[in-house]
Formats: C-alpha cells, sequence, structure tokens
C-alpha cells in the first residue's frame, strides 16, 4: 500500500503494479479529499504524458464513485467541502479529457468515453453550483457541459448551455469567455439548422463577432484555435470567417 497520503506517483504506481481500479484502496484507507487529490493528478500525467485515455476514464470513474460513496460518512463541512471540490475537479478533467472538440493527438475518444464524459461534465456544473464556487467556474462548467453535448449530438441542449456559459460569464467580468460562449454558440447554431436558413447568416454573424473581439483581447489567440480546432473537427469550418 502506498504512503498515506498518497501521491501522484504511488498512484501510478499502483495503477501500474496492480489495476486501475485499485485506486478506490487509497480514497478509502486514509484522507479521502487529499487521496483524490493524488489520483487526479495522475489523471493529468495519464492523459497529457502517457496519451492513456482509457486507464484516464477508468481511473476517473472509480476514484469520483469512491468519493461520492464517503459523503454521508463525512459531518464536517469543511472535510465536506474539500472531498467534494476534488470530486468536482476529478469531474472536470474527465469531462473535458474526453471531449472530440480538442483534436488531440493521440487520444480518440470512443462513444462509451463520450457519453461518460457528458455525465462527468454534468457533475461538474452540479457541484459548481451546489458548492458556490463562484460565477466563472459556473460558466466553464456550462461551456464544458455544451461542448459535450455537442459531441453527444444534443445541438439544442448545447445551445441553452453555451447561453448560460455566457451569462455567467458576462457576470464574471471574463470577456474571453463571453466571446469563447458566443461563438460556440454561433457554431451550434448554424449547424442546427437547414443552409437555406436565414438564422444561420445571423449565427454565423455571431461567430465572426466573437472572434473579432477575441483578436484584439489578450490571450484571445489560444481561444480562437480552439473555436477553430472544434469547427474543424465537427466539419463546421464554413461557418468561420475566412482568415
Amino acid at each position: 500500500m502506498p504512503s498515506n497520503p498518497p501521491n501522484s506517483d504511488d498512484v501510478l504506481t499502483l495503477i501500474d503494479q496492480r489495476s486501475p481500479l485499485a485506486v478506490v484502496e487509497l480514497v478509502s484507507a486514509g484522507d479521502p479529499s487529499k487521496a483524490l487529490a493524488a489520483i487526479r493528478s495522475a489523471v493529468v500525467t495519464l492523459y497529457w504524458t502517457r496519451k492513456d485515455l482509457p486507464r484516464v476514464v477508468t481511473v476517473s470513474v472509480a476514484a469520483m464513485s469512491v468519493g461520492l460513496a464517503k459523503v454521508g460518512s463525512l459531518k464536517d463541512a469543511s472535510a465536506l467541502n474539500a472531498l467534494l471540490s476534488e470530486v468536482k475537479g476529478l469531474a472536470y478533467n474527465l469531462g473535458s479529457f474526453t471531449w472530440l472538440g480538442w483534436g488531440e493527438a493521440g487520444i480518440a475518444p470512443g462513444a462509451t468515453d463520450i457519453a461518460i464524459g457528458l455525465e462527468a461534465a454534468r457533475l461538474n456544473l452540479n457541484l459548481a453550483i451546489d458548492l458556490r464556487k463562484g460565477d466563472l467556474p459556473v460558466a466553464q462548467a456550462y461551456w464544458l457541459l455544451g461542448a459535450q453535448s455537442i459531441a453527444a449530438g444534443r445541438l439544442d441542449d448545447a445551445l441553452r448551455y453555451f447561453d448560460e456559459s455566457a451569462s455567467y460569464a458576462f457576470k464574471a467580468e471574463a470577456p474571453n469567455e463571453v466571446a469563447l460562449a458566443r461563438a460556440f454558440a454561433g457554431l451550434t447554431g448554424a449547424a442546427a439548422v437547414d443552409a437555406t436558413d436565414d438564422k444561420r447568416d445571423i449565427r454565423r454573424q455571431q461567430i465572426r463577432s466573437a472572434i473579432a473581439l477575441l483578436i484584439d483581447s489578450p490571450n484571445g489567440a489560444a481561444f480562437i484555435n480552439q473555436i477553430r480546432t472544434a469547427a474543424t473537427v465537427f466539419g463546421w469550418e464554413g461557418n468561420l470567417p475566412v482568415e
């Protein structure tokens, strides 16, 4: 058994030598929030360094499940908040790491990954609201749920979530996040209507306006790249403004 509390290397060793499912022992053996923090760090390594999406999914689902099972046994409000915050972090990463729209080299989410990612994004949003994380985390949670809804083919849902994301980002005074959400609402809205529908041109203009705002903003280039990559992945390049 690794040291308690475990670190990221302990988690990776346990996964390699035994099984991804063995991480549940770490959460059960000591301070669950510290164990989850180590597992979350290990999951980041599994994704970015090892490009091992199957283990990312298996470890994350196992850790979140046993973490949530611990909720009823915690009476201290601070300990409960710490535990749920770590579950939220795992849910956010899982929702992000399983999204098709990043076009990440070496990562190929399948149908099961997409379905799990959608539910992880939903859990992340619920926890962002329940834990009162603030307007910006809620905005980001709505965006992620919208993104995963695109991958799941639920475009109407995605539109609602992107609109909510823009609203919360505005309250958070985060203009880049507002523009990102509006651009994705435009992409989704344009894809959701027939090519002859006048609403398509309105949505295309929405994309152009959002990108124009990002061009003139600090760090806007990364957001623009995110928009263009997703449009390419989902076959929506025709709705983007010409460079």
